[in-house]
């Protein structure tokens, strides 16, 4: 298996590609060269996921969608990963709507990911697929919250809060 990745139309380099078996049994990685190449040797004909970890960049955080591969015999598997972006601020506020630092579970398209916030609360992230994402925060003192937006890669900058609340609080409406 071998490929190429860039994002809005820049290569990406220094990241990793991973490629592993739903049985858990296979698993294999490689670095990203500097014009965004990789290549993966002895990859089983068999279903496989293709995980992306971008590199860090104290700027922004990259969530990038995995893959699902279904690799057939004696054709070689080739992926022109030409992906565009679409930068989210995220936002943590408290009941007095004051930023505060949180854990953030993201879900969305192909997309798992948890983050954590600046101490302001803050964090801008960056996401390949368009779709509905969910936020799930949660701060010190048993704070949490939930947010959902769909999004799509066309549209200009988003952005998103998640107020977090007591738990009690919260069903107490």
């Amino acid at each position: 298996m071998f490929g190429r990745l860039r994002l809005d139309g820049e290569a990406v380099a220094g990241g990793w590609v991973g490629v592993s078996s739903a049985d858990g049994t296979f698993g294999r990685h490689c670095a990203l060269d500097f014009e965004g190449r990789f290549r993966l040797d002895r990859v089983p004909i068999e279903a496989l996921t293709l995980t992306i970890q971008f590199p860090v960049d104290t700027r922004r955080i990259v969530l990038a969608p995995t893959l699902d591969l279904s690799p057939q015999p004696d054709q070689p598997l080739e992926l022109e990963l030409d992906w565009h972006s679409k930068q989210v601020n995220l936002r943590v506020l408290d009941p007095e709507r004051i930023g505060i630092p949180a854990r953030v579970e993201v879900r969305g398209p192909h997309l798992v990911a948890s983050l954590e916030t600046d101490q302001d609360g803050t964090a801008k992230l960056v996401v390949i697929d368009s779709g509905l994402f969910q936020f799930h925060a949660r701060a010190r003192r048993g704070l949490e919250g939930e947010a959902e937006i769909e999004l799509d890669v066309a549209d200009d900058l988003t952005s998103v809060v998640v107020m977090v609340a007591r738990p009690e609080a919260a069903n107490s409406d």
